[in-house]
């Protein structure tokens, strides 16, 4: 994957990830590398793995951070200093950053993905 390396090269060299991660091909590491090579080698672990493909897979590995709940059910709430409360939902992911805030049904999270496409579309640059 050697234009995704370059690209990589890019922002830690200290280019804008707004400018060049949207522009990278979007490709899993096993169909881009593991797929197309008949030189891989495995190497047996013993150790657990888990594929993080949406925001509730990444719940159970995240800190605890602030948050109450109040008869709701099935919620997932990622979070840093600021408190949430929720209070009588259910199926729902929210997540929250330094200057950003989502609120997802847990049904939809693989559509997480199209977020930061739509912010660059409306030149929301600094979110992504």
């Amino acid at each position: 994957m050697p234009e995704l390396y370059r690209g990589l090269m890019k922002i830690e060299g200290g280019a804008s990830i707004a400018r060049v991660y949207p522009r990278l091909r979007k490709e899993s590491i096993d169909f881009g590398v593991m797929e197309k090579s008949d030189r891989l080698w495995v190497v047996p672990g013993r150790f657990g793995w888990t594929d993080v493909g949406d925001l509730t897979e990444l719940a159970k590995f995240a800190e605890d951070g602030h948050a109450l709940s109040i008869d709701s059910r099935n919620v997932v709430v990622l979070n840093g200093k600021r408190l949430v409360v929720t209070l009588g939902v259910r199926d729902l992911i929210i997540a929250e950053t330094e200057d950003a805030v989502l609120v997802a049904s847990r049904k939809r999270a693989q559509e997480v993905k199209k977020v930061p496409q739509l912010l660059l579309e409306r030149g929301w640059r600094r979110y992504v």
